[in-house]
């Protein structure tokens, strides 16, 4: 898509041209790095492919890290699972209540804002 749609898109979240220079900046010297790294932050994963585009990184090179991100990554997780699924019990237990009631009002609080908004909407709409 380009530079043009990562500039375009990007105002609505604060990008500006003088961030995507400094990625420009950036990228020859790290850009592997960086990919391969992104897989471990939530917002890099989805991002990384865009960014690595518009710096005109490579496609085999981004290939290359982005695999070796994915296979390190699912790797970790999988053995996170792994040696910690078998504690979940004890975990619960340490949980114990706290965990469900803290869920439950978290849950009350998105529903309750989500009623609202909703609400204040239907309001100015009928006010227009």
């Amino acid at each position: 898509m380009g530079r043009t749609w990562l500039l375009n898109t990007g105002k609505r979240f604060g990008l500006r041209e003088s961030h995507l220079a400094r990625v420009e900046e950036f990228f020859p010297r790290h850009g592997g790095k960086s990919v391969f790294l992104s897989h471990f932050l939530h917002i890099g994963r989805a991002l990384m492919p865009f960014l690595a585009g518009s710096s005109r990184m490579s496609y085999l090179r981004f290939a290359c890290w982005n695999a070796a991100g994915c296979i390190v990554w699912a790797t970790a997780f999988v053995l996170i699972g792994y040696f910690a699924g078998e504690s979940w019990e004890i975990v619960g237990k340490w949980i114990g209540r706290t965990g469900a009631i803290v869920g439950a009002i978290t849950v009350a609080g998105i529903v309750g804002f989500t009623l609202w908004r909703r609400r204040v909407a239907r309001r100015e709409a009928e006010a227009k």
